[in-house]
C-alpha cells in the first residue's frame, strides 16, 4: 500500500480561510465596538444621576433651579473625563418650573446612533429620563430604556 505524503495547502485553500477569517473578524469588532459604546454612554448616565442628586442638594439650600454645570452652579465637570460627553443644563418649555440636565455624545461616542444626547427633565414632580439621536430627545419608550441601560 502506497501512501502520499502532504504537499501542503493549495493558493485556493488558502484565500479561502482568510476569507472566512476576515468576514470573523469583522462581526467580532462590530459587536466590540457596541459594547464599548454602551460601557461608555452608563457612564454618561452616571453623571446624569450624580447631577440630579446635586441638583436636589442646591434646590434644597436655594429653592431655585442651579442653572450651570460647571463652577459658580453645581460644581461639576463639564465633561466626562475621557472627553466622550459634553454635559450642560438648559431650561425646560416653561422657565423656573424645572430644567434639564443633558449629556451630548463627543468624538467618537457620536457613532452611538440613536443615544447620542441623553437628557433628565426635573420639576417639582420628580425627574424622567430621555433620550434621542439629537436634541429632540425622541427616541420611543423602547429606545429610551435601551439607551439609559433600564430594563
Amino acid at each position: 500500500m502506497r501512501r502520499e505524503r502532504f504537499r501542503g495547502w493549495t493558493l485556493i485553500e488558502l484565500l479561502l480561510v482568510t476569507g472566512v477569517l476576515a468576514l470573523l473578524s469583522l462581526a467580532a469588532s462590530a459587536g466590540w465596538q457596541n459594547v464599548r459604546l454602551r460601557q461608555h454612554r452608563l457612564a454618561a448616565v452616571q453623571a446624569l444621576v450624580a447631577a440630579e442628586a446635586a441638583q436636589g442638594r442646591w434646590r434644597a439650600s436655594r429653592a431655585a433651579w442651579a442653572t450651570h454645570w460647571g463652577e459658580g452652579g453645581l460644581g461639576l465637570p463639564l465633561a466626562s473625563a475621557d472627553g466622550r460627553w459634553a454635559f450642560t443644563i438648559d431650561d425646560t418649555d416653561t422657565p423656573g418650573q424645572g430644567v434639564r440636565l443633558r449629556a451630548l455624545a463627543q468624538g467618537p461616542q457620536r457613532e452611538d446612533g440613536a443615544c447620542r444626547e441623553l437628557a433628565l427633565l426635573l420639576s417639582p414632580q420628580g425627574s424622567e429620563p430621555r433620550s434621542g439621536p439629537d436634541a429632540r430627545l425622541a427616541n420611543d419608550a423602547a429606545a429610551n430604556r435601551r439607551c439609559w441601560g433600564l430594563p
